[in-house]
């Protein structure tokens, strides 16, 4: 039998204390208004990771995120809600700034 992600296992895993700690990952959650929309908030260790792995790892969590949630989005931001990551249309990842 296929295994179905749910979106519930997606944050989950976002949140387990390696990754989190890893990334930085303070929060990870659907949006309130539009529940395909899973926002990653990350703080200052975020930009201590290797660009490729965080670039990486955020096209990782968009697939997995995409696997759970039809039509799927996720937006990594910082801790003032500032953009860290774009996705092409394609689901790759560049990186956007740096904390402040």
């Amino acid at each position: 039998r296929a295994h179905w992600v749910e979106p519930g296992d997606v944050t989950s895993q976002l949140l387990a204390r390696e990754t989190s700690e890893r990334f930085g990952i303070v929060s990870a959650a659907p949006h309130e208004q539009l529940a395909r929309l899973l926002v990653v908030r990350v703080d200052r260790r975020w930009d201590a990771v290797d660009p490729k792995l965080r670039r990486a790892a955020a096209e990782q969590w968009l697939t997995r995120w995409r696997e759970a949630t039809p039509q799927g989005v996720l937006a990594v931001v910082d801790e003032s809600d500032r953009p860290r990551v774009r996705f092409d249309g394609n689901g790759r990842a560049s990186l956007v700034g740096s904390a402040r």
